[in-house]
């Protein structure tokens, strides 16, 4: 008898406590702006120290104390697109192609940028945030997790919303480049890039773009013809190292000629200059690499 009246009271307690939570109140309280931000920093906290369920929690807690305030879902997204970005991108490809093969890491990974997505849809659908910039995000982060589909769906209506923005033009066109080539189409992102560069004619990243656009379709004199035009009007680790692998092309298809070496010093040179601009580029690492070979034999 003594026991149950003890967990009688243990019981009473806890409806005591929830109903004290719901008094106008203490819920005055928890729906303070001060109180929300509080829930979200917590959040971010325990997002740093991969405490996914705890971080979940607390912004879950964040939106209900303050269901209206602005942008509040998408620095949600955003905050877990930060720690994403922490990880190289060829382990989310790997958390989403190899499921057999996902460590507690690459779960991890993947949880980010599930709960990355299902947050910056949730700011896009009530209009919490920029669309023109929460559409890029998500596509963005679809394409990385091989749902190309659904990223072509959010790049198709940030294009029709944004029609004259030849950075959104550029960037959109850009990522189509990256796709895999039964994903993709060359010639739509040539398309885009090209409006883009009549908006901006000047602006060395869309031009970088448009010659990389017409290497990707074969067409290596005329991408030559772009990119070194886009490495005179901006100083870029990227564009150096595109004009570096058009070169390397050339002197692949040219091996019998005798100019073969002055392509190859070419590629060597334009390598060489986009490690010193960016060192921390591995694409262009990997290059050095490659070219540094020919450039010691042929010493």
């Amino acid at each position: 008898m003594t026991r149950r009246l003890g967990w009688a009271i243990i019981i009473a307690a806890a409806v005591s406590a929830a109903v004290l939570v719901e008094t106008p109140r203490t819920r005055a309280r928890f729906l303070s702006p001060a109180y929300s931000e509080s829930a979200f920093a917590r959040g971010v906290h325990s997002l740093e120290v991969r405490r996914l369920t705890a971080a979940e929690r607390y912004f879950r807690d964040a939106v209900r104390y303050q269901p209206h305030a602005p942008h509040l879902r998408s620095r949600i997204g955003l905050a877990y697109l930060q720690e994403l970005a922490k990880h190289p991108r060829e382990e989310v490809e790997k958390a989403v192609l190899f499921p057999a093969q996902r460590t507690r890491r690459l779960r991890i990974v993947l949880q980010f940028a599930t709960h990355a997505t299902a947050w910056l849809e949730s700011a896009l659908r009530i209009g919490d945030g920029e669309p023109a910039q929460l559409r890029f995000l998500l596509g963005d982060l679809e394409s990385r997790l091989g749902r190309y589909a659904q990223a072509s769906r959010h790049f198709e209506q940030l294009v029709v919303e944004r029609p004259t923005d030849a950075m959104v033009l550029n960037d959109v066109g850009y990522t189509y480049l990256t796709w895999p080539s039964g994903h993709r189409s060359a010639d739509h992102a040539l398309d885009l890039i090209q409006r883009a560069a009549r908006l901006r004619p000047n602006d060395g990243m869309i031009l970088d773009s448009l010659g990389w656009a017409y290497y990707k379709l074969g067409h290596t004199r005329i991408a030559l013809h772009w990119l070194l035009k886009a490495a005179r009007l901006e100083r870029s680790a990227e564009i150096y190292l595109h004009v570096a692998q058009v070169y390397d092309t050339f002197a692949e298809h040219h091996q019998q000629l005798k100019d073969w070496d002055d392509l190859k010093r070419q590629e060597y040179n334009w390598t060489k200059r986009a490690l010193l601009t960016n060192p921390n580029l591995p694409e262009a690492r990997k290059q050095w690499q490659a070219v540094s070979v020919w450039y010691y034999e042929s010493d």
